[in-house]
């Protein structure tokens, strides 16, 4: 056992008597006055000798002594005490006051009682021994005293630096503080071959042990060696305690390793051996996410999952696959590295069901069971179906596509539509001839989420061969009588106004149910689906009294008379409008419908029986009614009203006309 004393390197006294003045000079200072004022004896001392720094202190050894003298009145109580704080940050004693003192840190105190005139020991003991030391030696002290029960009490005093009894500090010490291994880490388990590799440890003061400074490592020397083999490899740590050992170092199955490290004490610590296996376990993948769930599949999608190992070493990379419910598994995607998760693109799943799995590799390279298959159902658009013309270059375009999820259709081609059509029909002629040109063929499908595919388009290019020149004339009547000169045609179509309303072989045709003018054109077709397209009359449907037929077969039957001079048939005609009042609104609100009805009401007479019988007769029956001025109705005659006299019968009755559209189609 050994001692060092250490002096003052530095001092100041403070009081409040003066307040402002600090004193380097007086031998004995006053912490407390004859007047009860406090004051302050600020000291620093001596630095502790480096070779002193891992000593073991012997704690009740370790005081700063300080010489001190306090006179007590004959009170019972009265008592008097020299404190030690030690200062918790820098002081500038030069510039030191009673003013401008820093705060004390009370949790570090010490304290002597004085009686009379003698030295007194203060300090602090265990654990706070090491802490008073660093604050001592860095930032030094301050003495302060007190005197319970003040009745005529002497000062309390105390020697200063340059007095005959300077305060010192001293400490008493051992051998070396001794240190030892903690936290040693791996002791067992797990190192990858093929990772990188941390061991660590950490260098502590032994139990009880107490020294000034931060035992720490020289020098550090990480061993290991495969086990049962004499070999040791080595690697130079310094003073960090940790070694991070590269990827590919280990090659054995099982390895043994230990520290050895020189403390800041000079002492030499070696570790037991430790043995630890680098063989990896096999990894388990655990989906996250998508599961038992919808996924709009026109969107990204993004799969993650869990990889379990029981090394707790990170994914090196992992599998996805997929399949749709036909049981073929299909690769969804490969991640390389220690990423969890993995996006596809939309537009990747059809919609319905679809399964996926994922497997995970060790450090290893080795890859784990596949997981449990879990389910989504994909709602998504059907992928835009793959459009080709097949009619080469004819006039009729005839197309077909290719297509997935397809519950209904749509077709366009020259802006000619086919309308929505349900179904998985995958082929479409257009049900118009077209002038030569270049067209766009596009067709969309929906599925059963009630979801359209983008439009698939092609090029459809047309180019037509026409035949023999069809001249066509027309005559006006109550039927138009339409006649045509060609020859080498397979069959005819009549057009009115654009629209096909008939085919026939031959070269004549009677439109029965016009009414007013109309533009009419013949086309020629022959079957390799070119067409020849004749002139464009225009001929009028002329009646001069009202006339009646049925429908489709017409035979007109002339309403020539009527009971009176002025003989007037009429048309009503009327569009569906619903009125809603809102709240607000003075007036009402009209919802117009898509609908309309019209009625034509006519009168005739007949003085002969045979033709009132021949009018009775189409009751019941679609017939045809037309009059000199133009208004027109086809529909059912319900009823005849009539009326008999001696010379003739007299009838009226209404048609309500019906939707009924003469057009054919091509075939």
């Amino acid at each position: 056992m050994s001692t060092v004393r250490l002096y003052a390197s530095d001092w100041v006294f403070v009081c409040r008597d003066n307040p402002n003045v600090s004193d380097k000079a007086s031998a004995v200072a006053p912490l407390v006055s004859a007047a009860g004022s406090p004051g302050m004896l600020y000291v620093k001392f001596q630095e502790l000798p480096e070779s002193l720094w891992f000593k073991r202190i012997e704690t009740q050894g370790t005081y700063v002594y300080v010489y001190a003298d306090a006179t007590l009145s004959s009170w019972y109580d009265a008592r008097a005490y020299v404190y030690i704080n030690y200062l918790d940050g820098p002081v500038n004693f030069a510039t030191l006051n009673y003013n401008n003192q820093p705060s004390l840190d009370m949790s570090i105190l010490g304290s002597a009682t004085v009686v009379g005139a003698d030295w007194r020991p203060l300090g602090v003991g265990y654990p706070y021994v090491g802490e008073s030391l660093r604050r001592l030696f860095s930032n030094g002290i301050v003495l302060s005293g007190i005197v319970i029960d003040w009745y005529g009490n002497g000062p309390l005093q105390i020697n200063t630096p340059v007095g005959q009894y300077a305060p010192y500090f001293e400490i008493t010490y051992y051998t070396d503080a001794k240190s030892e291994l903690r936290d040693i880490s791996p002791q067992a388990g797990y190192v990858p071959k093929n990772g990188v590799s941390v061991f660590a440890w950490h260098i502590a003061l032994q139990e009880g042990e107490t020294c000034y400074g931060d035992m720490g490592q020289k020098s550090g020397t990480f061993r290991w060696r495969v086990n049962g083999a004499g070999t040791v490899n080595s690697i130079s740590c310094g003073t960090t305690q940790r070694c991070e050992v590269p990827a590919g170092t280990f090659t054995a199955d099982t390895i043994e390793w230990q520290i050895e490290v020189i403390t800041s004490a000079d002492q030499t610590i070696t570790s037991d051996w430790y043995t630890l296996s680098t063989v990896e376990a096999l990894p388990e993948a655990v989906p996250i996410s998508p599961v038992s769930t919808m996924v709009d599949g026109s969107a990204p999608c993004t799969f993650s999952w869990v990889h379990s190992i029981a090394t707790s070493t990170a994914q090196t990379a992992a599998d996805l696959q997929y399949h749709t419910g036909d049981g073929s598994w299909q690769t969804l995607g490969h991640v390389s590295g220690a990423e969890t998760d993995f996006t596809v693109p939309a537009n990747t799943f059809p919609s319905g069901s679809v399964f996926w799995r994922v497997r995970t590799y060790n450090t290893d390279g080795a890859a784990g069971d596949w997981s449990d298959a879990v389910e989504i159902i994909v709602v998504a658009a059907p992928l835009a179906p793959v459009v080709q013309v097949t009619s080469g270059s004819a006039p009729r375009v005839s197309i077909s596509w290719q297509s997935t999820d397809q519950q209904a259709w749509e077709a366009v081609v020259a802006d000619i539509s086919s309308g929505i059509v349900y179904g998985l029909a995958k082929g479409w002629r257009l049900p118009d001839y077209l002038p030569d040109g270049t067209y766009t063929a596009k067709v969309r499908v929906c599925n059963k989420y009630n979801l359209w595919s983008q439009w698939g388009t092609c090029s459809a290019q047309v180019s037509n061969s026409a035949g023999e020149p069809v001249v066509l004339t027309a005559a006006d009547g109550v039927a138009v009588s339409l006649r045509w000169i060609s020859s080498g045609y397979d069959a005819y179509y009549v057009l009115r106004d654009g629209r096909p309303i008939a085919r026939t072989t031959e070269q004549s045709y009677t439109d029965n149910f016009c009414s007013g003018s109309h533009t009419y054109t013949v086309r020629g077709v022959l079957a390799t689906g070119q067409y020849g397209l004749s002139n464009a009359v225009t001929a009028c449907s002329i009646c001069d009294t009202v006339y009646i037929s049925p429908v489709p077969s017409a035979k007109w039957l002339r309403l020539r008379y009527a009971d009176i001079s002025d003989r007037r048939t009429s048309l009503n005609t009327s569009r569906t409008v619903n009125y809603q009042y809102l709240p607000g609104a003075e007036y009402p609100s009209a919802e117009i419908s898509e609908w309309t009805s019209a009625t034509m009401s006519v009168q005739c007479a007949f003085a002969s029986p045979a033709e009132s019988a021949e009018l009775e007769a189409l009751q019941g029956s679609l017939v045809c009614v037309k009059d000199r001025r133009g208004n027109y109705a086809i529909g059912v005659l319900e009823a005849l009203d009539k009326q008999s006299s001696r010379f003739f019968d007299v009838f009226s009755f209404s048609i309500q006309r019906v939707n009924y559209v003469e057009e054919v189609t091509y075939d």
